[in-house]
């Protein structure tokens, strides 16, 4: 979803205070500051570029009202040799 551009749509995916967090770059909490990530520089600029996000496979573990997700991603970003690997990462 993120590729989308869909900032407002993807922030619902968390809970209002619900915190996104890419680590050495920002972290987010909140609706409004995570589809602020989206619609920032760095990330329209990778859109722009043209780039691609794979994610899985994922783990949720429950416990009360708290979820937590563990899983990997693969960011592919379009460069003068075609498409490389932009970032690697395992993600919690």
């Amino acid at each position: 979803m993120a590729d989308s551009g869909n900032a407002a749509t993807l922030a619902q995916l968390w809970t209002d205070d619900g915190i996104y967090e890419v680590v050495g770059f920002a972290t987010a909490t909140g609706h409004s500051e995570i589809a602020a990530l989206i619609d920032g520089p760095v990330h329209q600029t990778l859109m722009s570029d043209g780039s691609g996000h794979l994610l899985g496979p994922l783990t949720i573990d429950l416990e009360g009202d708290t979820a937590v997700a563990c899983g990997h991603s693969v960011v592919f970003r379009n460069g003068t040799q075609g498409f490389e690997v932009h970032r690697v990462s395992a993600n919690l």
